[in-house]
C-alpha cells in the first residue's frame, strides 16, 4: 500500500471519528446559549466567554466516556495532529473574535452609545458571518460535508440579522439551535449503530 493511500485512509478515519455528532451538538448548544444570553440578558453579555469555555472544557471528558468506549481511541500521526492543532487554533480565534464583537455590540447598546444604522446592522451580523467563514474553511480542509451546510445556515442568519436590523443574539440562537438539532440527530444515530458491550 503506497503512502498516498495510507494518508487517504487516515483522512477518512479522521472524518469518521467526528461523525458521531457530539461536537456538532456542543457547538450548537454553545451558540444557542451565547445567542440567548445576548438576546435576553444583554447587560450580562460578558458571561458569553465563560459559557464557551465551560462547554469546550466539558466536551473532551464526555467524548471519552461515551464515544471512545464504542469505537475505540485512535492515535493519529504527527502530521495529522499538527493539522488538528492548527484547525483548533483557527476555530478558537474566530470564535474569540465573534464573541468580542458581540460583547462590544451589546455593551454599546447597554451604555446607550449611538451606532450609525448601517454600521449597526453590519456589526450585529459579523459574529454569525465570522463563524460561517470558519465553518467553510474547516469544511474545505477536513472535507466534512455537513460543515458547508452549517456555514450556509450561519450566512443566512447573518443576512436575516441585517434585513431585520436585529442584534447578534437572535442569529446565533437560531443557527445554534439548527446545528444542535443536527448534532442530536447524528448522535442518536451513532448510539444506535454503536451500542456498548452488553446492550446489543
Amino acid at each position: 500500500m503506497d503512502h498516498t493511500n495510507v494518508e487517504d485512509l487516515e483522512s477518512e478515519a479522521y472524518r469518521d471519528s467526528y461523525s458521531d455528532g457530539l461536537v456538532d451538538m456542543f457547538i450548537g448548544l454553545g451558540m444557542a446559549l451565547i445567542g440567548g444570553t445576548w438576546l435576553w440578558f444583554e447587560t450580562q453579555a460578558g458571561v458569553v466567554g465563560g459559557i464557551a469555555a465551560v462547554i469546550a472544557w466539558a466536551l473532551v471528558p464526555i467524548r471519552r466516556r461515551i464515544v471512545e468506549p464504542r469505537i475505540g481511541y485512535v492515535r493519529w500521526t504527527p502530521p495529522r495532529l499538527k493539522w488538528e492543532r492548527k484547525q483548533k487554533k483557527l476555530v478558537f480565534w474566530i470564535l474569540t473574535a465573534a464573541i468580542l464583537l458581540g460583547v462590544a455590540f451589546a455593551q454599546a447598546n447597554v451604555q446607550g452609545d449611538e451606532i450609525p444604522s448601517g454600521d449597526r446592522n453590519v456589526v450585529a451580523a459579523l459574529p454569525a458571518f465570522l463563524l460561517a467563514i470558519g465553518a467553510f474553511v474547516v469544511a474545505a480542509k477536513s472535507h466534512v460535508r455537513r460543515l458547508w451546510g452549517y456555514g450556509a445556515v450561519l450566512l443566512a442568519a447573518a443576512a436575516v440579522t441585517i434585513a431585520l436590523e436585529a442584534g447578534p443574539g437572535g442569529s446565533l440562537l437560531g443557527a445554534g439551535t439548527t446545528i444542535g438539532v443536527s448534532g442530536v440527530a447524528l448522535f442518536g444515530r451513532f448510539l444506535r449503530l454503536h451500542p456498548t458491550a452488553g446492550t446489543t
